[in-house]
């Protein structure tokens, strides 16, 4: 339930924001993937854990961190002139003391480069060579692609053939990683995912229907016609003379050029996408990416008539400018405002001078959770993560590249769980019910708040000390 303002103050400081208050040393990446789990558990069981580990380290100067379905974010900044490698180095031992679910993925640490990534469009059969090229250029330090085709094996896992067995589902996932005869990101030509074990004599085709798909997991397209992104993160080294030193032709891209849209996942997001594209001059590429798509203008910032003059419903828009913050509200014991309240401060933050645009947190949405009945499942020998994942696995999970999930759609009550003596059905073991429940949960320095995104035009300053918050609350411009 969010809190009502009793009252409402000024913010009291003579503040302006111009692109940002980002602490100037380097900064720390943490990520962990825990496929099929909601932001709320994901807060408690692997956020807390995470903060509670890093919170002691003498160089930490902010800690921003994020819960979010299937996973994990914590943007550790360290205090000014302080080594980034030995930096890292802390972070990751530090976070080797702290207790995660067992089908929780391993935190994945790097540092994250302060320069602007040099994004650049290219045809689909070129990504993979454009991306090799970039990787020999010094200065690079990482390359992610969206577009091209993938090759993705799914697994379609068989719940009677695993009960048969006394196999859990983990162990089914387990084979996923360190079951496969090759490389476990690359996929050759001939390579059956069916033949990785999963234990001596039991292959994952003895358990399920397996196969290898072909497609991207990022739609991007230009005039309609498919084509790739290539992301380089640059450490130390301008954008432009990577592109020299990478002889290539290709269109590179300025992330300030972008208009985002925010929408239902489906063919309405992708027409948004393309209407935007079509009142646009020169060739400019539309990105879908779940419910988020973006609109890159290869002509320059994107001209604010055109979001103004474009209204599609059900479709927020975002125009971003390159110049942006963090609008970050804290209340007293993590209380959170209620969403009237958020879009009160929003408007009041829109219709300021040089703000473009402002996008608020987002709202809760109905949510089907499952509680596990620990003391039942100790006492069928079950681990309570284990019951989870059965139940995650009807909406599909991702282990490393790997998609798992039950080879047909059946009541998630009815589903078993294996155990030391045979299978139980889930629903001796679990309960689900709906509630209300935020799509992310976001944390400053280990604090619940609530974030809005700001777009300027830039180089513009924008005066906020006037600006009316609730009595009690607190606000970070980042």
């Amino acid at each position: 339930m969010g809190a009502r303002a009793t009252g409402l103050a000024a913010v009291g400081v003579a503040f302006t924001l111009a692109c940002g208050g980002a602490v100037p040393g380097p900064r720390v990446h943490v990520g962990v993937a825990w496929p099929g789990a909601g932001p709320a558990e994901v807060e408690e069981l692997v956020l807390e854990p995470l903060e509670a580990a890093v919170r002691g380290l003498p160089d930490l100067a902010e800690m921003r961190s994020t819960a979010r379905e299937g996973g994990v974010d914590l943007s550790l900044a360290m205090a000014e002139g302080v080594d980034p490698f030995e930096a890292q180095r802390a972070v990751v031992d530090a976070l080797a003391g702290a207790m995660l679910p067992a089908d929780a993925e391993a935190p994945r640490v790097a540092l994250v480069s302060a320069a602007e990534p040099l994004v650049l469009v290219v045809e689909q059969e070129r990504a993979e060579p454009v991306r090799d090229a970039l990787l020999r250029i010094p200065g690079v330090a990482g390359v992610d692609l969206a577009g091209h085709a993938q090759a993705r094996p799914v697994v379609l896992l068989d719940p009677e053939r695993l009960g048969a067995r006394g196999l859990t589902v983990s162990a089914a996932l387990a084979a996923g990683v360190s079951g496969r005869p090759e490389d476990p990101l690359v996929y050759g030509e001939g390579v059956d995912p069916g033949d990785w074990v999963v234990q001596p004599g039991i292959r994952l085709a003895d358990l399920a229907t397996v196969r290898v798909e072909r497609s991207p997991v990022v739609r991007v397209e230009r005039g309609a016609e498919p084509v790739a992104l290539v992301r380089a993160t640059l450490r130390d080294r301008d954008a432009g003379a990577v592109l020299a030193e990478l002889g290539e032709p290709a269109g590179r891209l300025v992330p300030g050029h972008v208009v985002e849209l925010e929408g239902p996942v489906g063919d309405a997001l992708l027409l948004a996408g393309r209407r935007f594209a079509a009142a646009l001059p020169g060739a400019p590429v539309v990105e879908i990416d779940g419910g988020t798509a973006r609109v890159w203008s290869t002509e320059g910032p994107v001209p604010a008539g055109v979001v103004d003059a474009i209204a599609l419903p059900g479709v927020q828009v975002h125009r971003r400018t390159g110049a942006s913050a963090e609008f970050v509200l804290a209340g007293p014991d993590g209380a959170r405002l209620e969403e009237a309240e958020v879009e009160r401060i929003a408007r009041a933050l829109a219709a300021l001078p040089g703000v473009v645009d402002v996008r608020p947190p987002a709202s809760t949405r109905p949510e089907l959770r499952i509680e596990v009945n620990r003391e039942t499942a100790a006492r069928f020998g079950v681990a309570p993560s284990e019951v989870a994942l059965v139940y995650r696995l009807l909406a599909g999970v991702e282990q490393r590249g790997v998609t798992f999930r039950w080879a047909e759609a059946r009541d998630p009550l009815d589903l078993p769980v294996a155990g030391p003596d045979g299978t139980i059905p889930l629903a001796a073991l679990a309960s689900l019910s709906t509630v209300r429940a935020e799509p992310v949960v976001d944390h400053l320095d280990g604090r619940r708040v609530q974030v809005l995104g700001i777009d300027t035009e830039p180089g513009a300053t924008v005066p906020i000390e006037a600006l009316e918050i609730p009595a009690g609350w607190t606000i970070v411009v980042r």
